[in-house]
């Protein structure tokens, strides 16, 4: 960053990028707090940044199921399963690790139904936490999973569970989150976590601003990234 302009990104491996303009879809902290830095940022934007409240993690379970199971839901499609319509109630639960009391998530049957990929919201907690519980977890998920699919108990294999623990590794996402930023009315279209940034030639896009969530919103806000960019170069955006 040179005079509040972006000039380039420098790889692990020393490589320089350079670029007029620079996007960012990855999550904000990561992005201002440790490839751009602090000495670049007003200290009433990092208080408000560290302020900020992520959506939960994810619980999934990767799992291998017998040709003979019979599936109840279509294959290639993502079924929610929830006891009761107290969504307030469950967010909660899962905000407090509420495994015992596990009742609202989500099945994928693959398109062939030879697998199931089910993931349940989570909150994030430490690596001690996920040693502990992960079995335990594992278990009271597939014995709900069990009652929503018959037979599966007897017919399915695990193949692969990710903890956040693991989706935090993976993507770098601030405690792993899913879904970027909590939508809630004191954290909706806050200046430097829209499109636009404190750094001049700096644009973000995705679910780590404060405009949107889900994949219309995401997709939206790419598209409308690219019309700030195109309009900075004077180039007329063909619909």
């Amino acid at each position: 960053v040179d005079e509040m302009n972006v000039k380039s990104i420098v790889l692990r491996n020393g490589k320089i990028i350079t670029s007029r303009y620079i996007v960012s879809a990855a999550d904000l902290k990561q992005t201002y707090l440790n490839l751009i830095g602090k000495k670049y940022l007003r200290k009433d934007f990092i208080k408000t940044l560290n302020a900020m409240t992520p959506t939960l993690s994810t619980f999934i379970l990767y799992m291998g199921v017998d040709k003979s199971t019979k599936m109840p839901f279509p294959s290639f499609a993502n079924i929610w399963i929830f006891s009761d319509f107290n969504l307030e109630r469950a967010y909660k639960l899962a905000q407090k690790g509420g495994i015992k009391k596990l009742d609202y998530f989500l099945v994928h049957i693959s398109k062939d139904k030879n697998g199931i990929t089910a993931l349940a919201y989570s909150s994030f907690k430490d690596n001690k936490y996920w040693k502990l519980k992960k079995s335990e977890f594992t278990d009271i998920f597939i014995s709900k999973i069990g009652r929503a699919i018959p037979g599966l108990l007897k017919n399915a294999s695990i193949r692969g569970v990710a903890t956040p623990q693991v989706l935090h590794a993976s993507t770098m996402n601030y405690k792993g989150s899913s879904f970027g930023w909590e939508s809630t009315l004191s954290q909706f279209a806050i200046g430097g976590l829209s499109l636009t940034t404190p750094i001049n030639n700096l644009y973000t896009t995705g679910h780590w601003t404060t405009l949107t969530q889900g994949i219309t919103g995401v997709a939206y806000l790419g598209r409308a990234t690219a019309q700030l960019v195109l309009a900075k170069e004077k180039i007329r955006n063909k619909k």
